[in-house]
């Protein structure tokens, strides 16, 4: 007889995965720096993945949508590389604000397969005033589907 506690091992339907991005911005870092994101692929109440995700074998994963809560500490452009190569969706932070009902949203999917990763970064389009770091994060919407 199997054991009915083994648990969920496959994704059997669609789910939805909110991966929030933190960019922490050195305290008077110039314009045009780049910052690579620290990726929280199971929530923040979760350690860190790194400064990058892996698709698990089994699914893809397709970007839905992505936002900020409120204005960001430093604006900047966000830049996805998926298996190291640079994508075509670099949306600017404060276009992505949920407080603005006519806020920027992706043109189009992007689908990651199995093994897929993907890194997130942004480059700043403004000097960090403060002399201390500021964090902005994002908001990564995607939804997991089965391979």
């Amino acid at each position: 007889m199997a054991n009915a506690n083994t648990g969920q091992v496959v994704i059997a339907a669609i789910q939805d995965k909110i991966i929030p991005v933190e960019f922490s911005i050195a305290g008077s870092a110039p314009a045009g720096t780049i910052v690579t994101g620290t990726m929280y692929a199971y929530g923040l109440n979760n350690s860190a993945t790194g400064t990058q995700f892996q698709v698990p074998a089994g699914s893809k994963y397709q970007l839905a949508d992505m936002y900020v809560s409120g204005a960001p500490a430093v604006d900047g452009q966000v830049i996805f590389n998926l298996n190291g190569i640079p994508q075509g969706e670099n949306l600017i932070l404060s276009t992505l604000n949920t407080a603005n009902s006519g806020r920027a949203h992706i043109t189009q999917p992007l689908v990651l397969g199995p093994s897929d990763v993907i890194q997130v970064s942004i480059v700043t389009l403004a000097a960090n005033s403060s002399t201390t770091a500021v964090t902005d994060t994002l908001f990564l919407h995607f939804l997991q589907v089965p391979a």
